[in-house]
């Protein structure tokens, strides 16, 4: 969760010495907002000299400290997946710089799955999914106008995106696939052991990424084969039903033969 500091002088901001430290009232006296960044405070019922302190320590103000308090531990209990060094890493980051505005949404750069929604009806447009789709994880929130969804509506935005737009993406995997034939043939600035090693790690995310664009393409494929193959039954069964009544009519004798005796 970030914070923009907006503190001014004259302002009761709440202050958190450390990590663990709970989060105090404290007096804005002036601001230093070069190269230290710094605020001069002190209580709000002591007016002493103060002390200096880095400003990103200066949390919210503190008419609004118990929101921050909820929001905060929203930001703790939202269900986490750690992706680092892991496919979908790549994968998801690929996805999101191609595919999605990040005016409407973006992935948190903690590699743990989360994302901020700006805009849910725009997205879910982009998406062509119901909005309701995006709300379905219980440990969701929403920090100020934005909506923080965890790993599995990640998952849903991208796969979705990649499906629903699978042009870009795709050629976004050709392309790395031709940059690496390339290598492979002709050699690159690294060491052949730091490229296999950039291979193996940079690999499994452009086959996640060719699978997420690609599974419509498959399962409409494998559609179509179905419908064929239950016409190519459907019309073996009326061939047969075709030439058991034009065998059947041979048998019988014919009216114009039996009047003619």
């Amino acid at each position: 969760m970030s914070t923009k500091v907006t503190a001014m002088p004259g302002e009761v901001w709440a202050y958190r010495a450390s990590k663990l430290s709970e989060l105090m009232p404290k007096l804005v006296i002036e601001i230093e907002r070069g190269t230290r960044r710094k605020a001069l405070i002190t209580s709000p019922d002591d007016l002493g000299a103060g002390e200096w302190v880095p400003l990103l320590r200066l949390k919210v103000v503190w008419s609004e400290v118990e929101q921050f308090l909820r929001n905060e531990a929203s930001w703790e209990n939202i269900s986490t997946v750690d992706l680092r060094e892991r496919p979908a890493e790549h994968a998801l980051m690929t996805a999101f710089n191609i595919l999605i505005d990040a005016r409407i949404a973006e992935p948190t750069f903690r590699e743990d799955g989360i994302t901020i929604i700006h805009d849910v009806a725009a997205l879910a447009a982009f998406l062509d999914l119901p909005a309701e789709a995006l709300l379905t994880d219980g440990s969701s929130f929403c920090d100020g106008p934005d909506l923080v969804v965890p790993w599995p509506i990640t998952l849903l935005i991208v796969t979705s995106a990649c499906r629903r737009y699978p042009g870009e993406i795709l050629a976004e995997c050709d392309v790395w696939e031709a940059k690496r034939g390339r290598t492979s043939r002709y050699g690159s600035m690294f060491t052949q052991s730091d490229q296999i090693a950039i291979d193996k790690e940079i690999a499994p995310s452009y086959e996640l990424l060719r699978a997420w664009a690609s599974r419509d393409a498959s399962r409409d494929r494998g559609r179509s084969e179905e419908r064929l193959t239950e016409l190519s039954e459907r019309l073996a069964e009326l061939t047969r039903s075709v030439e058991a009544l034009v065998e059947l009519a041979s048998e019988r004798p014919s009216p114009l033969g039996s009047d003619a005796g």
